[in-house]
């Protein structure tokens, strides 16, 4: 008889969205290709989402499609990201065209927020955000895996069992993506990754760092990494919109937390329970978790009835894990 064991951590989560008091101004930098050859940038579905919501966008175009006006930078233009309450930088651009002379110094010396959907201008080969060039180029659309699920841009987005979510649409482009296939963000935070590559999906920079240690380049204000939108090729667009439902609701939250609107609280819940909830045959009776930010202590319950009371009390450990000394009866859930 197979006997299922559940492992209850019970304790409180609580995250706060506060509403901006006016319209946030975001720029849009993209070099505005139209590989559909359809007469509109292959990432307007990104601007049009962003505009839908109520946020300014301010998408600036070359002289013509393929010609991106942010190419080359000069006062004026450095001023006017700036003075902007966010920067995102579509993965409709050349990474090429980004690097020039001081470029790489004026992009990462912007005031704003920045969140870059293109891990070719993360390369330490462009603007040095991670100490690598390895990428996975045609990196498919596969499921989301939370490394840091209690992050806030997981804020209503429905993450299972395994902390994880599909967030791309399938049936857009490709359907692939460009990832990291590199592991190590140096002194960023990785806070997502594909769920069977260790890989990097997702990642942020505190304002006022090195990227990496030893790094010539220092983030001005927050950063974020965020792998999305396809990647060119014949007959599809570079940087389309393939975002589903899901994943519609992590890029707005990635955008509410990057102008600050959401922001993270301390999280006070165990989770993480070793076994995980649901294991069956159990021989090891030792229990481990992860603790809250802000816990001191846990009480642990342990017994047949799921809402738990008096005598299914085992005590008040200080450390991550119980040992439950008599062990299990086999067959009894």
């Amino acid at each position: 008889m197979a006997r299922k064991f559940v492992f209850p951590l019970v304790l409180l989560l609580t995250l706060s969205l506060n509403c901006p008091l006016k319209a946030a101004n975001i720029i849009w930098v993209s070099d505005a290709y139209d590989e559909r050859v359809d007469s509109i940038p292959d990432d307007q579905g990104f601007v049009d989402l962003l505009v839908a919501q109520g946020y300014n966008v301010d998408y600036t175009k070359g002289a013509s499609l393929g010609n991106g006006y942010w190419r080359t930078l000069d006062a004026a233009k450095i001023a006017r990201l700036d003075a902007a309450d966010l920067v995102i930088v579509s993965r409709c651009t050349d990474s090429g065209s980004y690097d020039d002379g001081q470029e790489i110094t004026q992009w990462n010396s912007i005031k704003a927020p920045l969140v870059l959907l293109s891990p070719y201008l993360a390369q330490n080969s462009r603007w040095l955000w991670v100490n690598s060039a390895s990428l996975a180029g045609d990196g498919g659309s596969p499921t989301l895996e939370a490394l840091d699920p209690h992050h806030p841009i997981f804020k209503g987005v429905v993450l299972d069992a395994k902390n994880r979510v599909d967030i791309y649409n399938q049936a857009v482009g490709t359907g692939t993506v460009s990832f990291f296939n590199y592991t190590n963000m140096g002194n960023g935070a990785r806070i997502a990754k594909p769920a069977t590559q260790d890989w990097t999906m997702i990642a942020e920079w505190k304002a006022g760092v090195p990227f990496y240690p030893g790094a010539a380049q220092t983030a001005a204000d927050r950063r974020m990494l965020f792998c999305a939108a396809t990647r060119e090729g014949v007959g599809f667009g570079r940087g389309e919109y393939n975002l589903n439902a899901e994943g519609v609701k992590l890029f707005l939250n990635a955008v509410e937390y990057m102008l600050g609107n959401l922001v993270r609280e301390p999280w006070v819940k165990a989770w993480n329970p070793d076994p995980p909830d649901g294991t069956q045959n159990v021989t090891t009776p030792l229990l481990k978790w992860t603790a809250g930010e802000t816990a001191i202590w846990h009480d642990v319950y342990l017994g047949t009835n799921p809402t738990f009371g008096t005598a299914d009390y085992r005590g008040r450990v200080t450390s991550l894990m119980y040992f439950h000394g008599p062990g299990f009866t086999p067959g009894t859930t």
